[in-house]
């Protein structure tokens, strides 16, 4: 089970988060009407396992007792960059230009990236010992 753990919520993030910082970062590259056409799609799938993985990832790893309180804290930082990401890119793009915003997504993107796969041996340890626990105790 932790194999599958892995692959299907790790994986599908760090896609999600390929996906997403290459989307970016070729808008920052080409910020033209074809740059758009050409990542629209791209952002639309990254987006998809980007709203849907962590949430999966999190539940999974939360022992049980802490899963609202994970899901709250998720859905609480999710707000918050919701709300300061276009006030921090809007910044960028006065100052920077309208490339800006998008390249320091790809970059905060990557940066995630190298977080999650750092943190996942130990997310993936205490998903395991958690299960083991659990089963001891059935």
């Amino acid at each position: 089970m932790c194999r599958n753990f892995r692959f299907r919520d790790v994986t599908l993030l760090t896609a999600g988060i390929l996906m997403f910082a290459t989307a970016s970062a070729t808008l920052a590259s080409y910020p033209t009407e074809t740059g758009v056409l050409v990542t629209v799609p791209l952002f639309a799938v990254a987006l998809s396992f980007l709203r849907s993985c962590p949430a999966a990832f999190l539940s999974k790893a939360a022992p049980m007792s802490m899963q609202g309180e994970a899901m709250g804290a998720l859905d609480s930082a999710s707000s918050v960059c919701r709300v300061f990401a276009p006030l921090v890119a809007g910044v960028l793009a006065d100052k920077l230009g309208s490339s800006a915003p998008f390249g320091m997504c790809s970059f905060a993107c990557l940066g995630g990236l190298v977080a999650l796969r750092m943190n996942v041996g130990g997310v993936m340890a205490s998903h395991v010992a958690s299960s083991k626990s659990k089963a001891k105790e059935e």
